[in-house]
């Protein structure tokens, strides 16, 4: 067995680190998110946020149109700056202050004219950044062999250092430059955070009998932090995941000690240690190595099944093949409201759900089905956004503004201009309800809210429709419609799946001022399609074609000799116009309005009155109807006749 494990103090996520992934985690689900380069030297962190969504860049034309760009903690140079914002890309500059430091250092004495060198690895992000902000023109130094190459030109010189250089290379190669430039000032620019990790790793390493240096194979700063702990100690092994500790070869007794780079995240140390704490507890290499291939895939953020082994009210474990039971919580089964796990499950039930952590302080695996679901939710949310597909959402109140639903856990908010087609007075109907959205936006305010549309779906459905009934109509077809609203200039009939405008001058063979003089809401008529327009969407309407013609037999509904009974429409100076009906008015002339004199036939009649009159002559080609008045009156003796200078000719009655 081992003697002792020893974890660093100060192993894992520096603060420029920290600070950089937190800028990530917190932009999630606001749109397209990338980094220019890959956030951190951590395979595991890059893949996990690859997961979710975010994609890895080194040009501005790779990012997606409108997406936000995380600068990396390593920084730029202030042309890929320009190039992203040029772009019209959200810069989200996430570079370590430290650096920002050494940048501005390098830039000021680049300005005055001073010779720039930098102590590091040319190839390194963050050296290739801070020699872009003094023009490309610093000189990289990675060892004393590169500084005795370098000559004095007689300028004032600057040298700094990348943070994660060794405090010894740091010495050797300002010596060695002190010596060769006359005129050299050097600022000591490592991290202190650096050179407190390596100094703390170096003691460590030489009191234990194994190092473990945890870390991406690319990181420059666990490759230095190996570095510095094999010059004490031949047996370190670098271990970058855990199926690397396959390979680590430990005796019992002996004592082991564990680092970790800046870019490696906290959970990863844990997971190291929780292992090699089991191949603490056997003795055999053989049996430890058979043990690590059956559980190596269970780790933080992994999904496993285990079987129900004890159901309590508010919890229960399951067995997932793991040294220990798994504990799943009930506030984290994601059961429904009013359900508790014994309503659900039972012993000997299969549950899938994702580890939480590999030990809750007792010794079990912790487990959640909520936050397992609650990520499966936001990737369909985000995939519905990005492939404009509909979400179904359960509505769960009614709120000043709109409606809150939840899509699988996942909080939706739909404004009122939003719900329907047109203006909704009441909301409360929804309420309980299960609508189908469409997503508009994800990720407000640093907040996973999505706010949702009802709105743009029926529209998309109605334009199906209409596109459909463009294609089913033809011009002359008769069709059945129900009146839906009136305006000024016509009304607009709903003849299936379509709206069509019914103009006022295609309502009656008449004139009108009004559409209310010949249709209500509601009314129910066919019509004539007169035009069809697809590429507009329009229909327009006949309803007048249907109707006879004013003129058409005329002689069956008033003949000569017939009686009537009609409304004076107006008086003029040679008689009066009786309305018969609607488009049909009959002329009274001044000597038929009565058996005497009248040489005024308003002091006869009045507009509005209702007479009655003999029809006289009906004449269908000059539309006129001559009636009489007098040929009414009883014993009527013969009327004089007006002087022929006050007899014009009769006026005509026109069809609309």
């Amino acid at each position: 067995m081992l003697k002792n494990i020893f974890v660093a103090e100060h192993g894992g996520f520096c603060f420029g680190v920290s600070r950089a992934v937190r800028t990530v985690e917190e932009n999630l689900g606001r749109g397209p998110l990338c980094t220019f380069g890959q956030i951190i030297h951590n395979p595991q962190v890059v893949e996990r946020f690859e997961e979710q969504g975010v994609r890895v860049i080194s040009r501005p034309e790779e990012a997606p149109p409108g997406a936000s760009v995380v600068i990396r903690s390593h920084g730029v140079t202030p042309d890929v700056i320009a190039g992203l914002e040029a772009a019209g890309l959200r810069v989200l500059n996430a570079t370590c202050p430290h650096v920002l430091h050494i940048q501005q250092i390098a830039r000021t004495a680049h300005e005055s004219g001073k010779r720039v060198f930098i102590v590091g690895d040319a190839a390194h992000p963050e050296v290739v950044g801070i020699s872009g902000w003094c023009g490309g023109a610093a000189e990289i130094i990675g060892s004393v062999e590169e500084a005795e190459q370098v000559r004095d030109d007689g300028r004032e010189a600057c040298v700094v250092a990348q943070t994660g250089t060794t405090r010894e290379k740091w010495e050797t190669v300002t010596a060695a430059l002190k010596e060769r430039v006359a005129r050299l000032e050097a600022v000591n620019t490592i991290c202190n955070a650096t050179a407190t990790r390596q100094k703390e790793a170096r003691e460590l390493a030489a009191r234990v009998d194994v190092m473990l240096v945890i870390g991406g194979a690319n990181s420059f700063n666990t490759g230095k932090l190996a570095e510095a702990c094999r010059e004490v100690n031949k047996r370190t092994y670098s271990v970058e995941r855990i199926e690397d500790l396959k390979a680590v070869v430990i005796k019992s007794g002996e004592t082991l000690g564990i680092t970790a780079g800046a870019s490696t995240p906290e959970w990863l140390i844990k997971e190291v240690k929780a292992v090699m704490s089991e191949m603490d507890k056997n003795e055999n290499q053989t049996n430890w190595l058979e043990e690590f291939e059956k559980q190596e895939k269970i780790r933080t953020g992994s999904v496993v099944t285990g079987e129900i082994v004890a159901l309590h009210d508010d919890d229960m474990f399951l067995n997932i093949g793991y040294k220990t039971d798994a504990l799943l919580p009930a506030s984290e089964a994601a059961l429904e409201e009013g359900k508790t796990l014994r309503d659900v499950y039972s012993v000997g039930d299969q549950v899938t759900a994702e580890v939480v952590k590999l030990n809750d302080g007792e010794g079990n695996v912790l487990l959640s089905r909520r936050k397992m679901e609650e990520k499966g939710a936001w990737e369909n949310i985000e995939k519905a956004f990005q492939n404009n597909e509909s979400v179904t959402v359960k509505v769960k109140e009614a709120v000043k503004g709109g409606l809150v639903g939840f899509s699988s856990g996942v909080r939706v908010f739909i404004p009122a201009s939003q719900v329907g087609l047109g203006f909704e007075n009441d909301l409360t109907k929804y309420v309980g309800q299960e609508l189908q959205v469409r997503i508009l936006e994800t990720g407000e305010n640093n907040k996973r809210r999505v706010i949702a549309s009802r709105k743009a779906l029926l529209k998309e459905e109605e334009d199906a429709k209409k596109k459909a009934a463009l294609e089913r109509f033809e011009v002359n077809m008769i069709v059945a419609g129900t009146v839906k609203r009136m305006t000024s200039f016509g009304a607009f009939v709903d003849i299936g799946d379509i709206d069509g405008l019914l103009h006022i001058t295609d309502m009656a063979w008449y004139r009108l001022t009004s559409p209310k003089q010949v249709l209500s809401v509601g009314q129910q008529i066919e019509c004539v399609i007169l035009a069809i327009d697809k590429e507009a969407g329009k229909v327009s309407l006949g309803y007048k074609q249907l109707q006879p013609r004013l003129w058409d037999n005329i002689f069956d509904r008033y003949p000569i000799g017939s009686v009537v009974t009609g409304t004076v429409a107006r008086v003029v100076s040679f008689g009066a116009f009786v309305s018969l009906e609607p488009g049909i008015d009959g002329l009274v002339h001044v000597s038929q309005l009565t058996n005497k004199f009248v040489k005024n036939p308003a002091d006869v009649v009045t507009p509005g009155q209702e007479v009655q009159a003999l029809v006289m002559d009906v004449d269908p080609e000059a539309k006129r109807i001559s009636l009489s008045m007098k040929a009414l009156l009883a014993d009527a003796p013969a009327a004089e006749e007006a002087p022929a200078e006050e007899k014009p000719a009769a006026e005509e009655a026109t069809e609309a």
